[in-house]
């Protein structure tokens, strides 16, 4: 036999039976053999069906036996509870209800059995019986006597079999409560053997594995048949959660798993009415299948007979579908990967041409579609929010709104269980091969499959080891995704990859081309203008100090107004050289707290004044608007520059709106840092610009309006005004709709500061020592006769090198009054440090005609820095070098146990004019708080050893600081990166090492404003 069969495996093997053969030789054992296996298999299923009906008759005419018999029980449990209730209140004493009982039980011996008992309203059991004896028992703590005294009802309580506490026993109860004047007064109870029922039970068997069971209703086992274990009454059944069912429906059947047994069961059950109780029969399928082994036996034999055929047209089919399969399948992978390689060509040639990225992308859609049949194809990017959303930005093919629908991530969740979203999450190809049974395409699986896409692909799209995008491929096709064409379109995505690179790469080369080439630009002419700004303000300032001087001692009114107009002229001037060091970004700014919409109010009715009444003004603030940082007069000239401007674009008049703003700025730009500004904007209703003009519009002395008529300066102030405080400003025009520009400020968080009230008269000296410092003589020589008027004695200095041998000598001077720029080997700046070093505590006041770098940080005033800038008049002169006079030190609390950094940071804050107290230990600078309560600044380092044991760093110390010292500035100085609640709510600035000198005077001065 088992060469025969072998004979016929090769038989069916071999390339040589005809196919035709094959085909009716498989067509006729097929449907022979499903012929007899349905009429087989109906028969089987028939008798199979017969038994259950029959089991489940005999189950439910058995429920309704032991549902008869159950209720039998507790009705008469009932009605001697009721009979011996009545008799309670019938009778005086309890031996006169001990014999009425009696006479009762003899009368009925065969339906009241069981042990009474009767309880007060505590739960103390006051009568049983049985005996005269009380047993000392108390049932207070059963569930069924908590539940009748919480909500007294005259209803029946059926509990759970479980063992007695006077008796002994294993055994149920039926309870009813005492009521005196409808209130309870304790509970009267029948207590009952579970036996009665397990033999009546016992008697009607289904099968060896057919069970009787009665539950409450609270699913607690009361009897079984066959009975259970003595451990199964004693607590709640196990997975009796699985009866959910049985315990909400009256009657029915369920299939369910025994808690105790672990047999399956089809299980019957109803409801006891009046009772809260459950009986239940239950049938185990093996014993009804046990019936039917013997047609299982002949259906087996019968299937035997078929298998030898089954055998042989096994192998033929397999044979003959194998060889259908493996041309077909030939077929298909040769077209599908000569239309991948179509797409390759078509693809490259097309990100070749295109232009721009989104054209990359469309290109790249439109060769997938065309070129390679596909249903569809779309490209998304990464977006840079906290889901890492993916928005479609190209698109071909069948689409018809199936992105609308999409809702795609790639930062895990719901939304990345596609394959476009776990492409970019894993870095790797993702194909669905099927859409009808892949369920993690849930939300868009129904309407890809009304569109036509039956399979789909998603390719990363990869930038130095970043996924930022995806390119989704869907086919009409089941697996139409094979390896082959995986690794193709892993190439076609590289290929895509590159491409958007190169353009990105080309268009960041042209825009830091034309911005490298725009600040060379703007350099140049910063330098060339600040040059000349510093020259003309020298000039500006001996007029002005010369008209000063004229205007004190002029006695005629004639020669007095020829003077203030020559003055007015002057200052003039002043206002043209300030515009163009604010575009240099030569003027120094002192930025302060500043509520941007008070100024705007303050503002409102000169630039009434200004525009005229054929101008709206109208203003939008955003609610909560934030504190700006900035120089509040430069800001004041910005805004009148820009209302100028809005009202020469309006000739005919029109509405100029000031929009006050918050903003937050969290990716990268070119023009501005990440954070958060206050935007002020000033739009108008005028002719707008063209994108000539605009690209010009920030450009020194660039107009549009006729000759004579503009210096061309506004903008570009605006323009270095903005960029020196650390914002920036942008343009948004259209032609015959308007202009709008709007400067962004950075935020800060310190609240704004009070203004101090002006002097009327100029302040007078009292003859201290002025050292003046000045290279250019005609000022030297105004300036020392101002002073001299003023009530100071002056001394002259050409150079810093002359000042210098005077500060050396033993002359006293109470002030340093020198110019900034000056020829030499050192400047102003470094004349004030060598003056401190010889005459600590020398007090200095710097002038300009513009600041350099080296007292400018990113535009603004170093700290310890007091500049009175050129030209000046003599009010101007008197306020500031009296303010510089009687000034005192900012006092500093510095705490650092490093003896070489502590001696480094003393000589750095004393040199830019701190009185210092320097302190190796938190344990010194507490004593040093409690004795000083001047400290203005508290620097400590985080790391402080502890010489007498007591553990502080530097954090705990300027917690403590704070509570003695509220108004003092808290620096924190690290080497360590803290986590973000490491401060606990302090606010402390923090300085890291190793840092710059001149960072640890920014954060002082941001400290102190």
């Amino acid at each position: 036999m088992r060469r025969w069969l072998a004979q016929q495996a090769r038989l069916s093997m071999g390339p040589s039976v005809p196919m035709r053969h094959r085909v009716f030789l498989i067509s006729c054992a097929l449907a022979a053999l499903l012929l007899f296996g349905i009429n087989a298999w109906e028969g089987y299923r028939t008798q199979r069906q017969e038994r259950f009906d029959n089991a489940a008759s005999n189950a439910q005419k058995l429920l309704i036996s032991f549902e008869d018999h159950a209720l039998q029980q507790l009705d008469a449990a009932d009605t001697y509870l009721r009979i011996a209730r009545r008799l309670m209140r019938e009778n005086s004493d309890w031996r006169s209800l001990q014999e009425s009982l009696g006479a009762v039980r003899s009368t009925h011996a065969a339906d009241f059995t069981g042990l009474m008992a009767i309880t007060d309203r505590n739960g103390k059991v006051i009568f049983i019986s049985e005996s005269p004896q009380t047993p000392k028992v108390s049932l207070a703590e059963r569930g069924y006597f908590k539940a009748l005294k919480s909500d007294p009802h005259d209803r029946a309580i059926v509990d759970a079999t479980r063992r007695g506490l006077i008796t002994g026993k294993m055994q149920y109860r039926i309870i009813r409560p005492i009521l005196k004047d409808g209130k309870f007064d304790g509970v009267i109870m029948l207590s009952l053997l579970p036996e009665n029922l397990t033999r009546f039970y016992g008697n009607l068997s289904l099968g060896r594995r057919s069970v009787s069971t009665i539950i409450t209703d609270d699913r607690l086992l009361i009897a079984r048949s066959p009975a259970a274990a003595a451990d199964a009454y004693e607590h709640p059944l196990p997975g009796a959660e699985e009866l959910g069912s049985v315990v909400e429906q009256p009657s029915g059947q369920v299939r369910v798993r025994s808690p105790l047994d672990g047999e399956e069961r089809q299980l019957f059950f109803a409801h006891l009415p009046d009772y809260p109780v459950i009986v239940m029969v239950g049938i185990s399928d093996k014993d009804i299948l046990e019936t039917l082994a013997d047609s299982r036996k002949h259906l087996l034999s019968e299937l035997a007979g078929f298998s030898f055929a089954t055998l042989l047209v096994t192998l033929l089919l397999l044979r003959l579908l194998g060889e259908l399969y493996e041309r077909r399948q030939a077929v298909w992978a040769l077209q599908s990967l000569n239309k991948v390689h179509q797409v390759l060509s078509g693809s490259n040639q097309a990100v070749l041409r295109a232009m721009s990225e989104d054209g990359v992308y469309q290109a790249m859609c439109e060769a997938i579609v065309t070129h390679g049949g596909y249903r569809m194809a779309w490209v998304g990017l990464v977006q840079n929010d906290t889901e890492r959303s993916i928005r479609p930005v190209a698109s071909a093919g069948y689409v018809q709104g199936y992105l609308d629908l999409l809702t795609v991530s790639s930062a895990g969740g719901r939304g990345s269980s596609g394959p476009a979203g776990l492409s970019i999450l894993t870095g790797k190809p993702q194909i669905n091969p099927n859409f009808e049974n892949n369920s993690s395409v849930g939300p868009w699986r129904q309407a890809a499959l009304e569109r036509g896409y039956r399979s789909s692909i998603g390719l990363p799209l990869k930038s130095t080891g970043e996924n930022f995008g995806v390119l989704s491929i869907y086919s009409a096709k089941v697996d139409a995704f094979g390896p082959e064409e995986v690794t193709l379109f892993e190439e076609l995505a590289e290929d895509l990859s590159h491409g958007v690179m190169a353009l990105r790469l080309r268009r960041e080369n042209d825009m830091m081309s034309g911005a490298l080439v725009q600040a060379q630009k703007m350099q140049a002419l910063g330098n060339l203008t600040g040059g000349i700004a510093h020259d003309f303000n020298n000039l500006l300032q001996v007029i002005l100090s010369n008209l000063d001087l004229g205007l004190k001692v002029a006695q005629d009114a004639t020669l007095s107004r020829y003077l203030k107009n020559a003055m007015q002229g002057a200052e003039n001037g002043a206002k043209l050289t300030g515009q163009l060091l604010a575009f240099a970004r030569r003027q120094p700014l002192k930025p302060e707290p500043l509520r941007l919409d008070a100024l705007m109010e303050e503002m409102t009715s000169l630039l009434h004044r200004t525009l005229g009444s054929p101008i709206q003004i109208v203003a939008e603030t955003a609610a909560n608007l934030w504190t700006a940082l900035a120089d509040a007069n430069q800001l004041r000239n910005a805004v009148l520059n820009l209302a100028i401007n809005a009202r020469d674009a309006m000739p005919d008049g029109g509405r100029l709106t000031i929009g006050l703003g918050n903003i937050s700025i969290r990716d990268s730009r070119r023009e501005m840092k990440p954070g958060d500004y206050v935007t002020l904007s000033i739009s108008d209703t005028g002719s707008g610009m063209t994108a000539e003009v605009m690209a010009q519009a920030f450009d020194p002395f660039f107009t549009t309006k006729p000759e004579g008529a503009g210096t061309g300066l506004g903008l570009s102030m605006v323009y270095g005004f903005a960029k020196q405080s650390g914002g920036h400003v942008t343009i948004d025009s259209a032609l015959g709709l308007g202009t709008t520009v709007t400067v962004y400020l950075p935020r800060t968080w310190r609240a704004e500061a009070v203004a101090a009230p002006e002097n009327a008269a100029p302040p007078q000296g009292q003859g201290e020592i002025i050292l003046l410092v000045e290279d250019d003589a005609g000022v030297r020589l105004s300036v020392h006769d101002q002073l001299v008027s003023l009530g100071y004695r002056v001394l002259t200095a050409a150079s810093s090198n002359e000042g210098l041998d005077i500060l050396a000598s033993s002359e006293p001077i109470d002030l340093l009054f020198t110019d900034l720029v000056m020829p030499g080997l050192f400047n102003g700046r470094d004349l004030a440090v060598q003056g401190r070093s010889l005459r600590p505590g020398l007090k200095v006041l710097f002038t300009s005609g513009f600041a350099q770098a080296s007292v400018l940080e990113q535009g603004h005033l170093d700290d310890g820095v007091t500049l009175l800038g050129k030209p000046y008049r003599l009010s101007q002169l008197a306020q500031s070098i009296r303010r510089a006079i009687t000034s005192e030190p900012m006092r500093v609390l510095l705490v650092e146990d490093d003896e070489m950094v502590r001696e480094a940071m003393v000589e750095i804050l004393e040199s830019n004019g701190y009185a210092v107290t320097a302190q190796a230990s938190a344990v010194d600078a507490l004593k040093s708080l409690g004795e000083t309560p001047g400290f203005t600044a508290i620097i400590a380092d985080k790391n402080l050893s502890s010489p007498m044991g007591k553990a502080m760093d530097g954090i705990d110390l300027l917690t403590a600081a704070h509570g003695s010292h509220p108004r003092a500035a808290l620096v924190l100085i690290t080497g360590e990166n803290l986590p973000p609640d490491a401060l606990n709510g302090l606010e402390a600035a923090v300085l890291h090492k190793p840092f710059h000198p001149r960072a640890l005077m920014e954060v002082l001065s941001r400290s102190r404003d």
